[in-house]
């Protein structure tokens, strides 16, 4: 399991190779992160998934999340 919090910093994870613009971050609970990463395998496509500090980051939704994985499951880069 990913650690929330370590030496006081509180962390959260983004998925790197489907960001948009490094000013456009996806916050994700160490849950969440794990969750998605599985999902996005399990249609084809190796995600990067960063740990970063959890500061300046907009929060995306359930919803929001689903159509990342319908996304990915659609890109020219998915292995199926």
């Amino acid at each position: 399991m990913m650690p929330a919090h370590e030496a006081g910093h509180e962390w959260i994870y983004r998925v790197t190779a489907l960001a948009d613009p490094p000013e456009s971050k996806y916050v994700l609970a160490p849950y969440e992160a794990q969750s998605l990463t599985r999902r996005l395998r399990n249609v084809g496509y190796e995600a990067q998934v960063a740990r970063v500090p959890a500061t300046a980051f907009v929060l995306i939704s359930d919803e929001e999340l689903d159509a990342l994985v319908v996304s990915a499951d659609n890109e020219p880069g998915s292995t199926r």
